[in-house]
């Protein structure tokens, strides 16, 4: 037993022993350790003065669906039309809205869009590049991507490979260090989209130009099919009309050559462009109600996205503070010199090791 508690007395003192050591080995470095502490204070102390503030741009919305309308029968159905039922859109439903926010398609789409700013229209990604000032690097680095513009109503499709890698390190770019879209409360269709800029105009801009296009892509999605069965009874309503009133100015034509004559025969055919016209009538009228019918469903399908907040200038501003980044630069210039003494200690000990 007193051999344990000698062995314990022995450790702890030469744990106390190992502390001292150090404790003044540090302490002899203590000019170092200073120098090094105040150059990490210099250093933390100018970026935050020079660092650029960055600017948060918020957009809230709720997404409400609306019910789906029932079957009709009629003309339509005859057409091989199905007005209401089920709508498309099945993909974007619950957390794959957020999802649709973040894709790529909706990101690249947005960044393609023209604004107005300050006076002059200008495509989104070409202000991007501007004031993160992308150009200037390529003119050193990439000269055969300085050349490289981006216009207004470009097909997509036409881009070569380096305005697509341009196009998508952009994109990568926005998605994982500026864009978080998420709801504010798991229980809630309350969705919060949020754009992190040093451009203040950039971060407000983007912000609603994204959740527009991914609401216009949310919104056709839901009513493709019903959007599809509208046209199609607004195509055939407007070739039946032609046909009606060509068919009423023939009965009154043919009424008008034969008015003198007496025999029956002179009257057929005028009963057949008469009977025309109550067929093409009697058409005319379901094509109207069916359409009427369908731009009703359209309208119940069609989901209602409720902007609730908007970015509105001037937007909120985080910049970090001088005294944080020279309080922060100071801290890791001393741990940074005390790691280095550490290691460089330890590396003398291992080499007078091996010597010895």
């Amino acid at each position: 037993m007193s051999e344990q508690i000698t062995s314990d007395e022995i450790t702890l003192r030469q744990i106390i022993l190992r502390l001292t050591d150090w404790y003044n080995y540090f302490k002899s470095k203590w000019v170092l350790i200073l120098i090094c502490s105040l150059i990490g204070a210099c250093i933390g102390f100018i970026r935050a003065y020079v660092s650029k503030p960055i600017y948060t741009a918020e957009l809230t919305f709720a997404l409400e669906e609306k019910g789906t309308g029932s079957s009709y029968s009629g003309i339509a159905s005859q057409l091989g039309i199905e007005l209401g039922g089920t709508s498309g859109g099945g993909a974007f439903s619950g957390e794959n809205n957020i999802e649709l926010i973040k894709s790529r398609y909706i990101i690249e789409k947005a960044l393609l869009s023209a604004v107005e700013i300050e006076g002059k229209r200008i495509l989104l990604i070409n202000r991007y590049l501007e004031y993160n000032k992308i150009r200037e690097e390529w003119e050193k680095s990439r000269p055969d991507l300085a050349s490289i513009t981006f216009t207004e109503n470009e097909d997509r499709a036409a881009f070569g490979i380096k305005k697509d890698s341009v196009l998508y390190s952009v994109y990568k770019s926005i998605k994982t260090v500026s864009l978080s879209v998420a709801k504010v409360e798991k229980k809630l269709s309350i969705i919060s989209v949020k754009v992190k800029s040093p451009d203040e105009l950039f971060a407000k801009y983007f912000t609603e130009v994204l959740v527009n296009a991914a609401s216009n892509m949310y919104i056709e999605s839901k009513t493709q099919k019903s959007k599809r069965n509208l046209d199609i009874l607004e195509a055939r309503l407007d070739s039946v009309k032609r046909q009606l009133d060509i068919n009423i100015y023939g009965a009154a034509s043919t009424k008008d050559q034969n008015i003198n004559i007496i025999r029956a025969q002179g009257n057929v055919s005028f009963s057949k462009k008469q009977l025309n016209v109550q067929i093409l009538t009697t058409m005319y009228g379901e094509l109207i109600k069916n359409t009427e019918i369908a731009k009703y469903t359209l309208m119940r399908e069609e989901p209602l996205i409720q902007i609730i907040d908007r970015p509105i200038f001037p937007l909120e501003k985080v910049k970090k503070g001088k005294l944080t980044g020279l309080i922060g630069g100071g801290f890791f210039g001393l741990f940074t010199s005390l790691l280095l003494l550490t290691f460089s200690r330890f590396r003398k000990m291992l080499m007078n090791g091996f010597l010895a």
